[in-house]
């Protein structure tokens, strides 16, 4: 059984390849050094909480989503971030973005 670390890993490797970004785009996005993304990624090493939420952002998901191992029941997925996640080239920020002021949007409702 995959140790909590490697479900990670591959869950960043994942979101990465799925956006077409490079480990030195994320890096540079999540402001950590490439080779520390590399080693998480590969599981050999687990991320404090600052930098989950560092590559949360530079990969335009949540933190939630970012920790999402097993894939969602059905209806069970944030609507909101499957809408912003599924806009094709543009950059994470921009995602983010988006995805916070949706959120502030419906979430009055």
């Amino acid at each position: 059984m995959a140790t909590i670390s490697e479900k990670l890993g591959a869950r960043i490797f994942q979101l990465r390849r799925d956006r077409g970004m490079t480990q030195v785009e994320v890096a540079g996005r999540a402001g950590i050094a490439q080779h520390t993304l590399s080693r998480i990624e590969k599981g050999q090493m687990s991320p404090s909480l600052e930098v989950i939420e560092k590559i949360a952002a530079a990969l335009g998901v949540t933190e939630a989503g970012l920790l999402q191992f097993e894939p969602p029941g059905e209806g069970s997925e944030d609507p909101v971030a499957r809408l912003v996640d599924g806009l094709p080239g543009d950059p994470a920020e921009l995602r983010v973005r988006l995805l916070r002021a949706l959120r502030a949007l419906t979430s009055g409702s």
